[in-house]
């Protein structure tokens, strides 16, 4: 599917929450989809974003920081915490002051115990309701993705879910 249909189903109002299932998105339009897609528009009008992510998924979360950069918004992950900084006390701060998430999902991110404690953290804050964003990395098959996430906003970044 073209990277223009793929924009045309989002715009037409595919949403994950509705429909259940993902966007899919092509490897090499992972940048100019989620610039146009409902990903921006949801958080758009957010200030904060907290980007959690396995450390093995910087380049696929630097993407997406960039892109919600571009739109004016304040991008925080822990791989802002400097060295000899309390980590949890960091962490903690960074979500606190964050009004939505986005969770780079990997078979990484699914083993890290920071990953699982962050969505923890969104999944239980009333203030995180309906502002957390899943995108899927194109090497995990939808089905490993947590069903709770896959209830909320949800975009794959490989051409063959959807």
């Amino acid at each position: 599917m073209s990277v223009r249909n793929q924009l045309k189903l989002l715009v037409g109002g595919l949403n994950a929450r509705r429909t259940g299932r993902p966007v899919p998105v092509a490897p090499a339009a992972w940048s100019e989809f989620l610039e146009r897609s409902r990903v921006v528009a949801v958080l758009i009008f957010l200030v904060n974003v907290f980007i959690s992510l396995s450390p093995r998924d910087d380049r696929v979360a630097r993407k997406v920081a960039a892109v919600l950069r571009r739109a004016g918004l304040e991008v925080s992950s822990d791989q802002d915490v400097l060295p000899g900084e309390n980590w949890a006390a960091a962490i903690a701060q960074a979500l606190d002051d964050s009004d939505a998430m986005v969770v780079v999902m990997s078979a990484a991110a699914l083993r890290s115990r920071s990953v699982q404690h962050e969505i923890e953290f969104a999944l239980g804050r009333k203030a995180f309701k309906n502002r957390l964003v899943t995108v899927v990395v194109p090497e995990l098959p939808m089905e490993r993705v947590p069903w709770i996430l896959r209830r909320q906003q949800v975009v794959s970044l490989r051409e063959s879910d959807g």
